[in-house]
């Protein structure tokens, strides 16, 4: 007869710690009294919820938490396919480590082997984001912050292995411990960030949200940009190369808020018919690895500036602000 192998996992507080011992040896104590336990079984894992007796909310001790996010960036996006262009990691330009090591309490992240090697039209990688869990009452609050991978079809996916979801544990947080809810920010380096709505719960251990079908799954008004014909998609605004959480394309004095479009120039020397090929660069509005002030026809070359100038409509004093 082969033995079953059971493991039990307490997660209370530490001033419960006597009572959790006296619970794991009962429970040992009375194993063979269960009967629908297979003889294959693995082991057995008691949650948060199924181990109460009683004990309010505040006081139990969550150590994980796991996010399934889904998010457009504007930029790259092909409404023809509803997904993003990889160009960047198809040219092999993608960097291996993270570029947001300059935000507060980063986790700095390195790719796992092979993750920029994976071509699939929806799952390939586009480029690093970066995920900051705020304070439900104070959004300003940064809890903690880890970078990641976006993938094509807009899957927000670990470094690691570029198709798990999103992992914090307690300890990755400050102070170290997963509150009861939390905001969600999401940030890339030349897009508008996006803010959760509303806090979300954490007690269920998996925080699953897609910003992608309604503007109203993000706080502001017009928080991110439309993406279709059909206004069924949305994605964060596309031309923050200013990184001032707005986007124009001409300057505006009162007050003053410096256009993007004039960034792209200045970049490029103030030559007009500049360019940078094959970069990795915040200029690179669509993210097709070239910067451009104007368009080149041969070969074909989209200019940044105008993409910039598209984004607001083809209104030359068009504003996009980040939504809080």
């Amino acid at each position: 007869m082969s033995k079953t192998k059971t493991t039990v996992r307490i997660n209370y507080s530490l001033k419960n710690k006597c009572s959790n011992i006296l619970v794991v040896v009962s429970y040992l104590l009375f194993i063979p009294l269960f009967t629908n336990f297979s003889n294959d079984q693995q082991g057995v894992f008691l949650t948060n919820a199924s181990l109460k007796s009683g004990m309010p909310d505040n006081e139990e001790s969550f150590t994980l938490i796991n996010l399934h996010l889904k998010a457009f960036l504007q930029g790259p996006f092909n409404p023809a396919s509803s997904t993003m262009s990889d160009a960047l990691r198809s040219g092999s330009l993608l960097p291996g480590n993270d570029p947001y090591t300059e935000f507060p309490n980063p986790i700095n992240t390195t790719t796992g082997a092979g993750v920029f090697l994976v071509a699939d039209a929806n799952n390939a990688i586009v480029d690093w984001i970066l995920i900051e869990l705020r304070d439900a009452a104070s959004p300003t609050t940064v809890l903690g912050s880890r970078s990641a991978l976006i993938q094509r079809d807009g899957d927000i996916v670990s470094a690691t292995d570029g198709v798990s979801d999103i992992q914090f544990l307690s300890t990755d947080l400050s102070p170290a411990s997963i509150p009861a809810s939390i905001h969600l920010f999401i940030k890339h380096r030349n897009h508008l960030a996006i803010r959760t709505m509303e806090a979300q719960i954490t007690q269920t251990g998996t925080i699953t949200y897609d910003f992608t079908t309604s503007q109203a799954m993000a706080v502001g008004t017009n928080p991110m940009a439309t993406l279709n014909a059909g206004s069924t998609l949305f994605g964060l605004w596309g031309g923050n190369v200013n990184g001032d959480s707005k986007v124009r394309y001409t300057n505006s004095v009162v007050p003053l808020i410096s256009s993007d479009a004039i960034g792209v120039f200045n970049a490029l020397g103030g030559i007009t018919s500049g360019e940078m090929l094959n970069v990795y660069n915040i200029h690179d509005v669509n993210l097709d690895r070239h910067v451009r002030y104007t368009d080149k026809i041969v070969p074909t070359i989209p200019s940044d500036a105008l993409i910039i100038f598209n984004f607001l409509a083809g209104n030359s004093a068009g504003q996009a602000n980040q939504g809080f």
